[in-house]
């Protein structure tokens, strides 16, 4: 529950939904009790049941750059909520590399940081060099 009191749903991957699972949202929307977000890899406006996209607002996200990915990693480094306590050093050029090659998978970066950082409390003094 949210501070108005109305519930706020989030589904992923809505267009999963048969159209009766769908149908059942409809009267929760309509008398606000329920603030739907719905996520889709699909085209909503096909896979979604007409009522309620009527209701919605449908907004596009478009994919991370290398730049943004390559930004949210740094940011995690340097973070106190993020690895800045494990001392981790990985040069620009890697760290530029490792964007690259998650593309727009921040959260795949995310575990992998997580992951070599749990091997040492000390922290690393350098992760992999890229050539």
């Amino acid at each position: 529950m949210n501070p108005s009191g109305k519930c706020i749903l989030f589904i992923d991957e809505i267009h999963r939904f048969n159209k009766l699972q769908q149908d059942a949202l409809l009267p929760f929307v309509e008398n606000g009790t329920v603030i739907l977000i719905g996520a889709t890899t699909e085209n909503p406006y096909f896979e979604v049941n007409k009522a309620l996209i009527s209701r919605s607002m449908v907004c596009k996200l478009e994919p991370l750059t290398v730049e943004d990915v390559y930004k949210v990693l740094k940011n995690s480094l340097e973070s106190e909520e993020g690895l800045k306590s494990f001392n981790v050093k990985i040069e620009d050029k890697t760290l530029r590399k490792i964007a690259e090659t998650a593309r727009w998978r921040c959260k795949k970066c995310s575990k992998w940081f997580r992951s070599c950082s749990s091997y040492n409390k000390n922290g690393f003094k350098r992760l992999y060099k890229y050539n």
